[in-house]
């Protein structure tokens, strides 16, 4: 899959935090990203105002081979590690250990959909793209779907922008209950914008958006 060995190839790798802000409700969440090079992929940090931490490393195929994530709010200090096609979660999980082997097929594993999907939005392809990801909460692997929808211009911090839209969602029977919506900047492919309802009927919508510097 060409679109995951050449995903660093997207937007110019940022050796300064990136700045994010997520709105749900009236509650928000200023996340800090950084993007770093690396031999054989890329490392994504991510700090978040609320205490959270994530750290993801790409390799040259199949996407992710490394996730970790802690959560002090919910007990969450835990490490999930790709080897062939076999997730291994390594850890603590709401404050209990945590230790289990998850199967999955050779698909890739594209944690950080922010970034890693943006190839595929580049080829403007429209048809769709299968891969997995981890549910941090959960601590468990999902196949999703990617799709391309097209060009628009979205408001992001107050600015119109010029991007493509890419919806995401589970495959199955799922795929008709929830999906998520990401914008990527036209000029670069930056990823500027999310919007998903996470959550039962009533909850608020979710929005990220990109902080300008």
């Amino acid at each position: 899959m060409l679109f995951v060995l050449t995903f660093v190839a997207g937007p110019a790798l940022a050796q300064e935090p990136i700045t994010f802000r997520e709105s749900t409700g009236g509650h928000q969440i200023i996340s800090s990203v950084i993007e770093s090079p690396l031999p054989h992929g890329l490392l994504v940090t991510s700090s978040l105002s609320n205490g959270d931490f994530y750290e993801v490393e790409y390799g040259p195929a199949n996407g992710t081979v490394r996730y970790s994530v802690v959560s002090p709010a919910r007990k969450l200090d835990y490490t999930a590690r790709r080897e062939g096609n076999i997730i291994s979660f390594e850890g603590t999980f709401g404050g209990r250990p945590l230790s289990r082997k998850q199967r999955i097929d050779d698909r890739p594993w594209l944690e950080t959909v922010e970034i890693s999907l943006v190839p595929f939005m580049l080829s403007a392809s429209r048809t769709p793209i299968l891969f997995w990801i981890v549910a941090p909460w959960e601590a468990r692997a999902y196949l999703m779907q990617a799709t391309n929808e097209g060009a628009e211009t979205v408001s992001v911090d107050t600015a119109q922008i010029p991007a493509m839209r890419v919806r995401v969602k589970p495959t199955g029977l799922l795929a008709a209950l929830w999906s998520s919506l990401y914008w990527y900047r036209a000029s670069d492919g930056r990823f500027v914008k999310y919007e998903a309802f996470r959550g039962m009927p009533g909850t608020p919508l979710t929005v990220v958006e990109l902080v300008p510097p």
